[in-house]
């Protein structure tokens, strides 16, 4: 599934909801949210958006903290230079392998050494 681009907005408050789940805390709530977006009115829109563009669902009855990442926005999304996109294909082709299978193992091997 391809998901629909983020405004500086949403990216922001994607990456912190993000860093959020992924410390193991609990999805914050739209209060703690507001220092992203000014209001937490301002939050709950942003939060909405990133619900109707498939980046993250939350319960049907809206609880608190019931903010959760869908599989597609689990994925990042990375922009390479041409020279290093050139030597990644090279790679890729000497290798048999793929471009995500080549960034993802180079990204578990630097995070190994640098934990």
């Amino acid at each position: 599934m391809s998901l629909q681009p983020l405004t500086p907005l949403q990216k922001r408050v994607l990456d912190f909801i993000r860093a959020e789940l992924g410390a193991g805390r609990l999805a914050p709530t739209y209060r703690e949210l507001a220092h992203l977006t000014c209001t937490a009115g301002d939050a709950f829109r942003v939060v909405t958006a990133l619900e109707e563009k498939g980046y993250i669902t939350r319960s049907k009855e809206r609880r608190n903290r019931s903010i959760r990442l869908t599989p597609d926005a689990e994925t990042y999304t990375v922009r390479l230079s041409p020279e290093v996109n050139v030597r990644l294909a090279a790679h890729t082709a000497a290798w048999a392998s793929t471009p995500e299978a080549v960034i993802s193992q180079a990204v578990a091997e630097y995070l190994g050494r640098h934990p």
